[in-house]
């Protein structure tokens, strides 16, 4: 990659995280879907990139994992704080931290795998989820290896639809 593509990947990056990753971010946490982002979001911005911040930020938060999480793990919390200079001009200054992982129950997710070996088969099998679920699923950029997911409200109902069905 040029100089020039590293410079323009940094300022995509940049005009994202001002125009909307923090929204993005904040919606996220609310449960909104990636398709109820994109609805809510006043500046234009793909679906592949609140895919990528979402994903980011899951990882960050410990809603996902690439690797099963375990008891006292250690992860990175960042966080943006609000400073002032001399002059009295305000600006952002990025803040990281390290704390211990809660004690959270993860499901086992292969969505990618999935979904990119018979994308047909893995519509059918979702269809029995409700609208929202369905979309949460297929908004998430899944990789093709097991992923770790919070076994939250969200998770613990669309395992327990999927497994209900496969009955």
């Amino acid at each position: 990659m040029g100089e020039k593509d590293g410079f323009m990947q940094a300022l995509h990056r940049f005009t994202t995280d001002v125009a909307s990753a923090g929204a993005i971010r904040h919606l996220a946490d609310l449960g909104y879907t990636v398709d109820q982002i994109k609805e809510e979001l006043t500046y234009p911005t793909s679906i592949g990139c609140i895919q990528q911040v979402v994903w980011e930020h899951y990882l960050e938060m410990g809603i996902v994992s690439m690797s099963p999480p375990k008891k006292g793990d250690i992860r990175q919390v960042v966080s943006y704080e609000k400073v002032q200079n001399s002059t009295g001009k305000q600006s952002f200054v990025k803040v990281v931290k390290e704390e211990t992982c809660p004690q959270r129950e993860y499901v086992c997710c292969e969505f990618g795998k999935e979904m990119y070996k018979d994308k047909e088969k893995f519509l059918k099998k979702i269809s029995v989820l409700n609208s929202r679920d369905q979309e949460y699923l297929l908004g998430l950029p899944w990789p093709l290896t097991p992923t770790y997911h919070v076994k939250d409200e969200r998770m613990s109902r669309i395992i327990d639809d999927l497994n209900s069905n496969e009955k």
